[in-house]
């Protein structure tokens, strides 16, 4: 079984240099780090696929690196598919 990381746990170097940077606010360093840790286990998954289209799953799946992602924050990271695009439009 994985033990749970605190939020300051995750990411720790990136989260200094995000700060260390001001590219994201500070109440917002754990929420990005987070992410990039989510993607970071996901595209270990695809067995060296290509940037771009690690990201393009990645989003398609809604940062689904494994079984329990909230669909209510993962959707606000997924591209509509294109039948979605057409209902919309």
């Amino acid at each position: 079984m994985r033990e749970k990381m605190l939020p300051s746990q995750i990411l720790p170097y990136f989260q200094q240099y995000l700060l260390s940077r001001k590219l994201v606010p500070q109440k917002s360093v754990t929420f990005y780090a987070y992410w990039a840790n989510r993607y970071l286990t996901f595209s270990k998954r695809l067995n060296n696929a290509d940037a771009a289209e690690a990201l393009r799953l990645f989003l398609e799946e809604g940062g689904d690196c494994q079984a329990g992602v909230r669909p209510h924050i993962a959707s606000q990271f997924r591209h509509p598919s294109p039948h979605e695009r057409r209902q919309h439009a």
